[in-house]
């Protein structure tokens, strides 16, 4: 919440800001996107000020944190404290304006903290981030209770393009195995407020979201059967390749042991870890990565 307000600041967690005479300063409108302010008083008494716009940017501003992060467009560089620089110095509004920050660059380059090779290594990787693969895009969006694992068996499913067009047409994605009723619902709803599909379709014209097809696992060979991962994992690169390449064939990775689980993968399968009492008191065989490459692995 945009509590306080000061020279175009945004301070949080604070009551009041005098002016240097002593005096409060009571803005009646936002200084980032100009919408109307109001003082709200707490149970207790305390007084703070906030912009009345739920989609104010400054309000917003977590969503920029996960947009630029490794797992969504991979800005380098580009914290989330710069972000909050630019968005109260007026340079972002939306997600689409991060790819234009170069016409700022004269003014940026002369900031505490930032130089010509600053604002050259920033435009590096901003150019860098333009390319990028659709599950990473959608989970940039921040949609509502759409994670990486949801936009992988999106994009899987559907594809990019029919992620859009599910959108637009208002089908949902209840049908995908993995979203379900509640999450298709979140995603229809994002998708139809205004100002999240406008800034979408901005964002479009200035990435360029890589043509991935949609994949077929209709006879992979883990095809029907649900594993748990645990320990360390010595064949793939790390548990989220091993993931990876068992949703490929179809399967699917839980988190804990139940009595839907097939397999429990673990190197060490006579381990006292509570994953494998657990598997051993619900009968459900515990096998070690090279015995599940020898059932599951693709043959040459």
């Amino acid at each position: 919440t945009l509590e306080v307000i000061k020279e175009n600041k945004i301070i949080p967690k604070c009551i009041a800001v005098k002016d240097a005479v002593g005096a409060v300063e009571i803005p009646e409108a936002c200084p980032v996107c100009k919408a109307a302010t109001r003082i709200h008083t707490s149970a207790s008494g305390t007084k703070t000020l906030h912009c009345t716009n739920p989609d104010c940017v400054a309000k917003n501003v977590k969503k920029f944190s996960r947009f630029v992060s490794r797992n969504a467009m991979d800005i380098d560089g580009l914290s989330i404290q710069t972000v909050l620089k630019f968005i109260n110095d007026g340079y972002i509004r939306e997600y689409a304006d991060i790819y234009s920050l170069s016409q700022h660059f004269p003014e940026i380059s002369q900031m505490e903290r930032f130089g010509e090779k600053s604002c050259e290594n920033m435009n590096k990787a901003i150019e860098k981030s333009r390319d990028v693969h659709p599950v990473n895009f959608i989970y940039a969006l921040c949609i509502p209770m759409i994670g990486i694992d949801a936009a992988k068996k999106i994009v899987n499913a559907v594809g990019f393009d029919g992620f859009l067009e599910r959108m637009e047409q208002g089908t949902g994605f209840e049908d995908i195995d993995g979203i379900g009723g509640e999450k298709s619902n979140s995603i229809l709803g994002w998708y139809h407020n205004a100002t999240n599909k406008e800034g979408l379709m901005h964002l479009l014209e200035v990435v360029r979201v890589q043509k991935v097809e949609k994949k077929n696992t209709e006879g992979g060979v883990c095809k029907g059967f649900t594993f748990v991962i645990t320990g360390d994992v010595h064949h793939f690169k790390n548990r989220d390749a091993f993931k990876a390449y068992v949703e490929s064939e179809g399967g699917k990775v839980a988190g804990s042991v139940s009595g839907k689980t097939s397999y429990l993968v673990n190197n060490d399968v006579e381990s006292t870890s509570s994953k494998n009492k657990k598997a051993k008191d619900l009968g459900v065989p515990i096998i070690s990565e090279d015995t599940f490459l020898e059932l599951f692995g693709k043959q040459e």
